[in-house]
């Protein structure tokens, strides 16, 4: 809708990217992710909190993301606090996919 159009922004990304993914709204869920990843360090500067809220799941979506705009440094650092947050739900291949050189250069 026009609302959520207008209303979709870094402040309110990770509670669209929650509730989308809560009501299965597959094209909300894209578009929230998206500019998840691309304000990644804004956000995480802003409220880190939204991002522990969000799932192993949907975080690894956002670190994941083509749209990722983040340091190496700085994406580290998010990574960190998150894999702290969530320590017994941590795997390996969580973690590969979190520090993938692709995501994560050297």
């Amino acid at each position: 809708t026009e609302f959520i159009q207008e209303d979709l922004r870094p402040e309110t990304a990770t509670t669209y990217l929650l509730e989308a993914d809560i009501y299965r709204d597959e094209k909300i869920a894209m578009a929230a992710c998206a500019l998840c990843a691309h304000c990644l360090k804004d956000i995480a500067r802003e409220n880190v909190t939204s991002l522990t809220e969000l799932s192993p799941r949907l975080f690894q979506s956002i670190v994941t993301a083509d749209e990722l705009k983040c340091d190496s440094a700085a994406l580290s650092i998010i990574v960190v606090g998150h894999l702290e947050y969530y320590s017994d739900d941590v795997n390996t291949d969580f973690l590969n996919a979190l520090t993938s050189s692709k995501f994560m250069p050297i």
